[in-house]
């Protein structure tokens, strides 16, 4: 990773030291973590990554300079779609999603006469 000397590393949001600190290799355990990567005068690159057993992850890379124009070659604008409206429905302390919860196997202690729809 570059910058090289300046690296900060957070692992599930704790810093865990430098590079060097661990020699470029972070030993982590088993399941998901979230990475992020810091340096002063550079934008944070963070991403999340899912430890195998026994399964090394590699990962290289250098960060952008916090001021650096985005790289836009050979992108082209993305048309902005608005938003479908939908309907919410909630049942206080039970349900809430956009699915009518006639249609969802809801607990039995779900009442559902106190049903709050909003939306379209």
């Amino acid at each position: 990773m570059q910058p090289r000397g300046v690296l900060q590393v957070y692992v599930d949001g704790y810093y865990v030291g430098m590079p060097d600190d661990f020699n470029g290799e972070l030993e982590l355990g088993e399941g998901a973590h979230g990475i992020e990567i810091r340096a002063p005068g550079h934008e944070t690159l963070a991403f999340d990554v899912k430890i195998a057993a026994d399964r090394p992850v590699t990962y290289r890379g250098a960060l952008k300079p916090a001021n650096a124009p985005p790289d836009t070659t050979g992108v082209a604008p993305q048309p902005v779609t608005p938003a479908t409206p939908m309907t919410l429905y909630v049942i206080p302390g039970c349900y809430a999603g956009n699915v009518a919860p006639k249609d969802v196997a809801l607990p039995a202690t779900c009442d559902l006469s106190r049903l709050v729809t909003i939306g379209p």
